[in-house]
């Protein structure tokens, strides 16, 4: 999608072979049983081109549809990486994900073909996950910028359960997708990480306590009267939650998960994955 370098067009091919080219690469990459010697020599034919000593004048949006080198797609992730580092405060998440999305279907990230040393797919995946999450980690941050003013304990609660559960959330899976790409050598997302771990950690969970231990003071607040309107309490769950579920017939069995540390994000996903999925009410 834009001109090609001046020190590789001398290479072009007449315009009406390229579709047959494209085409023949095409089934090439996907052969089940050649693909790996495509990777094999693309990585030579990169190298032997300096392809990317071509690619740092040429901007992501032009390569979008190039799965040819393994340059490319390390180039086009890098771009990403940084794009996301630079338009924080104004980021579009959705083009992120529209960019990230594209290339995990792609040849050299899609979990659909099979790991080679040429072509660490499961980290290159892992790197746009990562991407993904600390996009929208940055677009949530940007819609609360001005901090967590509620009016009450309850407004702040249900905040929290139908929104701001989701910088946890965002946070877990960009730390875990990190650490995917970066145990397998690909440290793309690692200059990434600290400004995630400054905003989670110095702005989001500090500000969230804070304004939340407004509604913990002893003398009117929360420990005076430990109920928030519409919310059980705990002691209430096996009349709410179990014997409820178990009288409506004799063969229903329930699964309770106790847990200190299961945080409300995790168990939202583990909902949403056990409704999806099983014949199961979570």
């Amino acid at each position: 999608r834009g001109e090609v370098p001046q020190s590789i067009r001398g290479l072009l091919l007449p315009r009406p072979a390229w579709s047959n080219v494209v085409v023949c690469l095409g089934q090439w990459r996907d052969s089940n049983s050649k693909g790996a010697s495509y990777d094999r020599l693309s990585a030579e034919a990169a190298t032997l081109l300096k392809i990317e000593d071509h690619l740092p004048a040429v901007e992501i949006d032009q390569l979008l549809d190039v799965m040819t080198f393994l340059a490319v797609e390390k180039r086009i992730a890098s771009s990403l990486r940084e794009r996301v580092q630079t338009t924080a405060d104004t980021i579009n998440a959705d083009d992120v994900r529209a960019i990230a999305t594209r290339r995990q279907s792609g040849h050299w990230a899609s979990l659909s073909v099979v790991d080679s040393t040429e072509a660490p797919r499961q980290a290159l995946h892992a790197v746009y996950d990562a991407l993904m999450a600390a996009a929208d980690f940055f677009a949530l941050r940007n819609l609360h910028k001005n901090g967590f003013a509620y009016p009450d304990a309850a407004a702040m609660y249900r905040a929290y359960e139908s929104e701001l559960y989701r910088f946890d959330h965002l946070y877990r899976h960009f730390c875990e997708s990190a650490d995917i790409a970066e145990e397998q050598g690909w440290n793309i997302v690692k200059p990434l990480r600290a400004d995630i771990e400054a905003h989670y950690t110095t702005w989001y969970l500090t500000d969230l306590a804070l304004a939340w231990g407004k509604f913990i003071d002893p003398g009117d607040g929360l420990l005076t009267r430990w109920e928030i309107d519409k919310v059980p309490n705990q002691y209430d769950f096996y009349e709410r939650n179990v014997r409820r579920w178990l009288s409506e017939s004799d063969n229903r069995r329930a699964f309770v998960i106790i847990s200190d540390a299961f945080r409300y994000e995790a168990a939202q996903e583990l909902t949403a994955e056990l409704n999806g999925k099983y014949r199961f009410e979570a």
